[in-house]
């Protein structure tokens, strides 16, 4: 079954600018008090407010002595002016009388409520008056502000009203590094949890909406689930930092089952809302502001929410150290205890009730795997290299480690059920069964499929996983072995790139599309989608091997001095029945070397103290070639030691640092290795406004490089990255 979105009405409205920080005009009728000669005003110039003083005031304008760039001169209506007690003001001031004539005053507007509204006069001084003692032209004014205000939000031209703050705190930093990493038994492995009841309701369906205003920016995809498959979408406003731009960002609840926007929720201006958890009725927040120019402290809030309440009440804020080059990442664990990431590589639990931090832990991946929390957020697969770590999130103590046998995975997770959780390499798709923790992995001949560096991996059902690497989403089927198709995203492939916009929940992907600036759109499909299994179902798997016994080829160690590697090679050729020849068109080519200059941080038990070392790891590549065209590869990095014991630091950190030799001897190569052609599947459907479509039903292949193509695209994160800071 075909998903279509509902068309979006894209007409563009022109908005009227507003004169104030908070100003909706009020019709004429009601008249503006003029400015006299030589007051201090602000007039509005080339987009801006700029100070002014009045030179001569007639009917309806005034003239005003300004400067820009030199002093000069100019003609302004009264709607272009603003006296200085009208900046804080909702309006222009106005004459106000009581009921009874007994009480004149010329003031504007400044707030109002049910009960009285609070007038702000020439000299700033403010008073409050009871509505009911106002004159009834005044209460008629009143009425008509509440109106235009409300239409004016409601089309996007002004700000809504956002819940006050509290104070931002600083939390304590009690809790203890998670550095014993201790890799336990095989028996210490067990199921985790399943996912939600209420997550697994949703149907194929698409909504697409009008956004409140053109330049909310999507920030996260959350799935509520319950009888309406609620998805909470949410959006920040980056329109600026001057308070006339300071609209608040929105959550929008999307009803899947009813096609439509059942609610919104304003919170305040720039706030990434990053995620909601619909049990503890927790939303968490990351803001960072510029005031006159300068960097304020970037803060997290964490909220209470009702799933498809108008309001959100904020419960506590606290400072982050977060760089402002560095993208945010932030999860509700429980009702006390928000999960972010304060480094690449740095993760820290907050407790908003105890405000402190019960535990920290730096990941050991020197890409900076992406971690998966899993659906029922009681744990963090954490992928690192050589290891996958399972992380009690609540105590921070870590359940079990995967041995990986010393390979490199660029992302993991575990399936809906708990049951197996699978990590993927350059060139594997390892599955550990975890009900069972006397078996071993099995593992997947997967070449290319996913990146070398960082790669999201998420289960369909028992039997397929969805591997997300440089912008290609690869289903591969365990029962053949094999890649069987690609999806491509049809609009905004950056945006359903990131774990935070789309995501696979109970079989179920969630995806994002935005067909101009004012609308949105959200997709939930049932993968594979149409022909797939038809088209795939009568795959000869050996007749797309590339390599396989009989094929020739060639060695080449160019750059290492140890004649054993050589030799090594020439092994693990016969091994696999492969004929050497080194006038073959096919070469294994190994490669060893120094990275960059980094450095490694450790944190000291008790005290808390920390100590930071410089080294300069080895690395070892090895590479498998047709022409420009890569077939196959692996690596290794020397690495610091997750603990270190008494003694000299930088010494036991230096005693890492070896060349990487013996990764030649260890490694392992399939014998059999899949065409690069067919190394994407047998197909491509698209995902866009019109659900999922089959775009072709030929093997869509990959680049002959894709280890280049993961390197420029995390080139192109860094520029990104180093730009928003240099902007910054």
């Amino acid at each position: 079954m075909d998903c279509t979105f509902l068309r979006v009405d894209v007409r563009h409205v022109s908005i009227l600018l507003c004169v104030f920080v908070y100003s909706v005009l009020i019709s004429s009728t009601y008249g503006q008090v003029m400015p006299e000669v030589d007051e201090e005003i602000q007039i509005y110039h080339l987009g801006k407010w700029k100070d002014a003083v009045v030179l001569e005031v007639q009917k309806k304008q005034v003239r005003a002595s300004y400067t820009f760039v030199k002093e000069k001169e100019g003609i302004f209506d009264r709607t272009k002016i603003r006296r200085m007690h009208e900046v804080d003001a909702m309006d222009f001031d106005r004459r106000w009388s009581s009921a009874d004539g007994s009480f004149r005053v010329v003031a504007a507007l400044k707030s109002y409520d049910n009960e009285k509204v609070k007038l702000i006069k020439f000299d700033l001084n403010e008073i409050e008056v009871p509505l009911e003692r106002l004159s009834r032209s005044d209460r008629v004014y009143v009425k008509k502000v509440k109106r235009n205000i409300k239409t004016a939000v409601s089309k996007g031209a002004r700000p809504a009203e956002t819940p006050d703050l509290p104070s931002i705190e600083q939390f304590s930093d009690s809790g203890d590094a998670v550095v014993s990493f201790t890799t336990f038994g095989e028996s210490k492995v067990s199921a985790l949890g399943t996912t939600p009841d209420f997550l697994k309701t949703f149907s194929q369906q698409g909504v697409g909406f009008r956004k409140k205003k053109a330049s909310q920016d999507l920030v996260s995809v959350i799935p509520v689930g319950g009888p309406e498959q609620l998805v909470l979408m949410t959006f920040s406003d980056e329109g600026g930092s001057s308070r006339e731009t300071q609209f608040p960002s929105m959550l929008y609840w999307v009803s899947m089952s009813e096609k439509k926007v059942v609610g919104t929720v304003n919170l305040t201006h720039q706030a990434l809302p990053f995620d909601y958890d619909p049990k503890t009725k927790r939303l968490v927040t990351f803001s960072r502001e510029r005031k006159d120019g300068i960097n304020e402290p970037p803060h997290y809030t964490v909220w209470e929410l009702e799933p498809k309440a108008a309001q959100a009440k904020p419960i506590i804020r606290w400072e982050s150290k977060l760089s402002w080059a560095r993208t945010p990442y932030a999860k509700v664990i429980n009702e006390n205890i928000v999960l972010v990431r304060e480094a690449d590589k740095n993760y820290i639990a907050f407790d908003v009730r105890e405000k402190g931090s019960p535990y920290n832990f730096e990941q050991d991946s020197f890409f900076s795997a992406p971690v998966a929390l899993t659906t029922d957020r009681k744990h963090l697969v954490i992928p690192e290299d050589g290891q996958i770590k399972i992380l009690n999130t609540e105590t921070g103590s870590v359940d079990f480690t995967l041995d990986g046998e010393g390979t490199r995975f660029s992302g993991a997770n575990v399936n809906s059920d708990g049951t197996k959780l699978a990590g993927v390499t350059s060139n594997s798709i390892y599955v550990w069964d975890l009900t069972n923790a006397e078996k071993p992995p099995e593992i997947f001949p997967a070449p290319l499929v996913g990146s070398p560096f960082k790669s999201r991996i998420e289960w369909l059902d028992d039997d397929s996983v969805i591997v997300d690497g440089r912008r290609a989403k690869t289903l591969y089927r365990f029962s053949v072995r094999l890649p069987i198709w690609s999806y491509k995203m049809t609009r905004e492939a950056s945006d359903n790139d990131d774990p935070f916009k789309s995501m696979v929940i109970a079989g179920k992907l969630f995806y994002v599309a935005e067909p101009d600036s004012k609308s949105a759109a959200i997709g939930v499909v049932d993968l594979p989608g149409p022909q797939v299994d038809e088209i795939t179902e009568e795959i000869d798997r050996e007749s797309l091997m590339i390599m396989k016994p009989g094929v020739r080829v060639a060695i080449s160690t160019s750059n290492i001095s140890e004649p054993q590697v050589k030799g090594w090679l020439s092994e693990k050729l016969a091994a696999n029945q492969w004929i050497e020849d080194p006038d073959a068109e096919i070469v294994l080519s190994a490669e060893m070397g120094r990275g960059k200059p980094t450095s490694v941080t450790y944190q000291k038990f008790g005290d808390r103290s920390k100590t930071t070392v410089n080294y300069t790891p080895y690395f070892a590549n090895l590479e498998l070639k047709k022409g420009d065209t890569v077939l196959w590869n692996s690596g290794s990095t020397s690495s610091p030691p997750h603990m270190i014991q008494t003694g000299s630091i930088q010494k036991q950190v230096n005693d890492r640092m070896v060349p990487q030799t013996q990764f030649f001897k260890r490694v392992e190569i399939d014998p059999k290795i899949i065409d690069p052609k067919y190394s994407r599947g047998f197909g491509v459907s698209g995902l866009g406004l019109k659900g999922i479509t089959v775009i072709s039903t030929t093997p869509p292949g990959r680049s002959a490089d894709p280890m280049m193509d993961a390197q420029e695209h995390l080139r192109s994160l860094e520029e990104k990255a180093k730009a928003s800071s240099d902007a910054n």
